[in-house]
């Protein structure tokens, strides 16, 4: 009984109370870090009204829990008063046989109420807590993006290509009928590509939105398992490079600014691979040196999260930076 009771309020609390609670967090997230873009444009009405209208579903949600909760409880008093009824009667009914254990068995029975009651509630609790850690688990099961052929070419590399600070060292890129899907798609999102980009030539591809821009990129940078065709970056087949190895010599600055929470220091070189002189030297090449002077710390000034406290513009050019440093034959910008 306890175990059914739990599993009950389990499932109810856990696929109705938090899809109801989720938006409410990611909306206030969201008009937080976009709070300057809502006062610009005078959306904050818009704004609360869908926050009323995530709060409304979250409290209709969390009241209907409540009452049901309450009303199980009830249940819950009114079967355990069954069950006292029916040691009452079968004393009264055995009296003669059972009278030496018949206050014992009443009063073990009154105890039954609270403790049915905490056991039901505990369990259920017990089971709604586990739900992040068998999230955590989830995470922990998914499918390594690195496969068995990347393993192996990670000890046979250095046989089978130049060594890292030799390649590319043109940046020529040729694409030989590629064809790319998407996880989960039957039809795919580039067909048949065929084409050469001539090392240290500037190309820029554009097209609407959904022409497949930023699905070439994905082609580049190996983000998508199901591939076919031949890419090749100096004459080396890119699905014969283990995935770290190609994605570090490969440089993009994305449409939207990426900014890690850090000091300037970790977002301009996430791995600690240069000296400071040569951060101020990229930051001065990208005019920044000037704006991270200024800050407290200089390069180990805090940023926020998504960079807040610095400008769309600024944001840009510390990818800028970041992608100078690198120093890599292959730059590619998202726009």
């Amino acid at each position: 009984m306890i175990q059914f009771a739990s599993f009950c309020q389990y499932h109810f609390f856990t696929f109705s109370l938090s899809p109801a609670r989720s938006p409410i967090f990611t909306h206030i997230n969201n008009t937080l870090v976009g709070l300057a873009t809502i006062r610009s444009f005078d959306a904050e009405a818009i704004f609360l009204e869908q926050f009323y209208e995530a709060q409304n579903v979250h409290s209709s949600t969390f009241f209907l829990s409540f009452c049901t909760a309450r009303g199980f409880g009830v249940l819950m008093d009114w079967i355990c008063l069954l069950y006292i009824a029916s040691v009452v009667l079968f004393v009264m009914l055995f009296s003669g046989t059972v009278a030496g254990y018949a206050g014992l068995a009443i009063s073990s029975s009154l105890v039954l109420t609270g403790v049915t009651q905490w056991a039901v509630r505990s369990s259920a609790d017990l089971e709604s807590y586990m739900t992040s850690v068998e999230r955590i688990l989830e995470y922990t099961y998914l499918e390594v993006e690195d496969d068995a052929r990347a393993l192996t070419e990670r000890k046979h590399s250095a046989l089978r290509a130049p060594p890292k600070e030799k390649w590319p060292t043109a940046g020529e890129i040729v694409f030989d009928r590629l064809t790319l899907f998407y996880d989960g798609a039957e039809k795919p999102v580039l067909v048949d590509v065929t084409c050469h980009i001539e090392g240290g030539a500037k190309v820029g591809v554009v097209g609407r939105t959904g022409a497949g821009k930023s699905s070439l990129i994905a082609a580049l940078f190996r983000l998508c398992r199901r591939q076919e065709g031949t890419v090749l970056i100096d004459g080396l087949d890119t699905s014969q490079l283990t995935l770290g190895r190609l994605r570090r010599s490969i440089s993009i600055i994305p449409q939207e600014p990426l900014i890690f929470t850090g000091s300037v220091r970790y977002n301009v070189d996430p791995f600690g691979e240069h000296s400071d002189d040569r951060l101020w030297e990229v930051l001065e090449e990208v005019q920044l040196k000037e704006v991270v002077a200024h800050l407290p710390g200089q390069l180990d000034a805090h940023l926020s999260e998504g960079g807040s406290n610095f400008s769309v513009g600024q944001r840009q050019l510390v990818c800028l930076a970041r992608a100078i440093l690198r120093d890599n034959k292959v730059l590619l910008l998202n726009y």
